[in-house]
């Protein structure tokens, strides 16, 4: 199977990122609906939390979603042909950044609900997984903003040779 090009493995890729994206607007627009049908959230100080932890998720959504955009236009560029291209360079810059907000957004997600909160919605030993499942995430991001910047720097060395290589008869 092709790698770049229409039917190849980069428009299918595509499509997929269109569709996660599809799904990250649904479940942001219902996250609200069920948090508010919870029966099990009666404290007030309960229901605070919840709307803290919601409040962070919406925050890390947005650079996710914008995320999701990058990469599909990066996509699009491998499905068009146009593989080394300074504007690929500049998607893959952007979505580093968006990565390391989210795991910024994470870690102090983790800060404000142990320290501030003192993380009431869970008992004790689901709020310990839970404060370990929000790290391990955060640091997935910003290990992952670090390989992009890595992938940038790598992809800009590519261009360079490229478009030396174009200059030269």
């Amino acid at each position: 199977m092709k790698i770049v090009g229409n039917k190849s493995i980069s428009s299918i890729i595509k499509f997929f990122l269109i569709v996660l994206f599809v799904i990250c607007i649904i479940a942001m627009i219902s996250l609200p609906v069920f948090v508010r049908n919870l029966e099990s959230v009666n404290d007030i100080s309960e229901i605070k939390d919840v709307i803290v932890e919601m409040t962070f998720m919406y925050i890390a959504a947005i650079p996710a979603l914008l995320m999701i955009i990058e990469f599909e236009k990066i996509f699009n560029d491998f499905t068009k042909g146009n593989i080394f291209s300074r504007k690929i360079e500049n998607r893959l810059k952007r979505t580093s950044l968006y990565s390391l907000i989210i795991g910024i957004v994470f870690l102090l997600n983790c800060v404000i609900y142990n320290c501030s909160f003192g993380g009431k919605i869970f008992e004790e030993p689901f709020r310990i997984m839970y404060v370990i499942v929000i790290i391990l995430i955060a640091l997935i991001f910003l290990i992952l903003s670090v390989g992009l910047i890595i992938l940038k720097n790598v992809y800009k060395t590519a261009v360079d040779n490229k478009e030396e290589n174009d200059l030269t008869i």
